[in-house]
């Protein structure tokens, strides 16, 4: 609206067109933080929210919400639950990990693979893959890219030793895809209450643990039974 407003004595330091920076309220601008690459999220082909979650002054999240679910990403990464010693590694399509651990994993877990030794090393050392067909019998899956498709060993080199593989800590949500841009978020101390018009509000809580929890005190069971009557 001042673009044509040449006799105001401001025109002279103001701007038609902002990059890489943001208007302050109070006047002025500031520059726009750089981004950097952390991982690709759970399904590409599916939107995602990220919503930030500062526990204290040194130690602080970015929740990513997806379907159904949360992760969590903390230091430049995701949190993981505890790593299994891997022992094997084949050259095969899709390829075959062995380790040896109590976990056991399911179809369609992702995991992260880092610290192996070989010619293989390379080619994936941290990477996150999808498990495949799974034989827990035998502490062994098949490893599959993250859309879905065989990830494929067969020239990748051999594997000597060494290395782990950790599951991406995942956590079951109420939120669908459809319902992310709707979320409304505040935080309080270590709790962020996220509410949304078809559920009851939502307490996620950690005790700085990268562990974290999900709770309401009404179950959307109570409010379905609301909305009938």
């Amino acid at each position: 609206s001042l673009y044509a407003r040449t006799d105001q004595e401001k025109y002279s330091t103001a701007l038609r067109t902002l990059r890489n920076a943001y208007t302050m309220r109070h006047g002025g601008i500031e520059n726009r933080a750089g981004t950097k690459w952390i991982g690709e999220v759970k399904d590409s082909s599916a939107a995602v929210r990220l919503i930030p979650f500062v526990y204290s002054q040194d130690q602080s999240y970015v929740l990513e919400l997806g379907n159904l679910f949360m992760r969590v990403i903390k230091d430049d990464g995701y949190v993981k639950l505890a790593s299994q010693n891997i022992t094997g590694i084949t050259n095969a399509n899709p390829g075959v990990v062995t380790y040896a651990g109590a976990d056991t994993y399911s179809s369609g877990d992702q995991v992260y693979i880092s610290g192996v030794i070989g010619n293989i090393a390379n080619n994936i050392n941290g990477r996150t893959l999808r498990v495949g067909t799974v034989n827990a019998g035998a502490n062994t899956f098949q490893l599959l890219n993250l859309d879905g498709s065989n990830f494929n060993t067969t020239a990748l080199g051999s594997y000597t030793s060494g290395g782990t593989v950790a599951e991406i800590y995942t956590v079951t949500t109420v939120w669908t895809q459809a319902e992310l841009a709707e979320l409304k978020y505040a935080q309080s101390a270590n709790a962020l209450v996220i509410t949304h018009h078809n559920h009851y509000p939502r307490t996620i809580s950690t005790n700085g643990s990268d562990v974290f929890s999900i709770a309401s005190t009404i179950t959307d069971n109570v409010l379905n039974l609301h909305q009938s009557a």
